[in-house]
């Protein structure tokens, strides 16, 4: 499934170093990360603490592959699904889209 950047983008806009929501008005992002890629088992009781706590936006990290498998379009669709049903705004992110980088010498 791949969506255009303005389907991504529906209905927030950028004006100057604001960003607004559908509405037009400014929308400050208070989120937090969800470590999808790695820790898939805490995102169903994750999603839910971080909407009590107050964030308006959860970043998931997600893989495309290497070294992890790539995660599910549905089980993406599930995350926007639960997400949105909270009141969170998703931002997906592809966290190792470009190639896994970072070798156990290196660290």
């Amino acid at each position: 499934m791949l969506l255009s950047a303005s389907a991504c983008a529906q209905g927030f806009s950028v004006s100057g170093r604001t960003v607004l929501d559908a509405n037009g008005r400014p929308f400050l992002i208070r989120g937090v990360n969800q470590a999808h890629a790695w820790l898939p088992e805490t995102t169903d009781a994750a999603l839910p603490a971080i909407a009590s706590f107050g964030a308006n936006t959860v970043r998931i990290a997600l893989s495309s592959g290497e070294p992890w498998g790539p995660t599910p379009v549905l089980e993406v669709a599930e995350i926007i699904r639960q997400a949105k049903s909270l009141g969170l705004v998703t931002m997906l992110e592809v966290h190792n889209t470009t190639g896994y980088g970072q070798q156990d010498w290196g660290v």
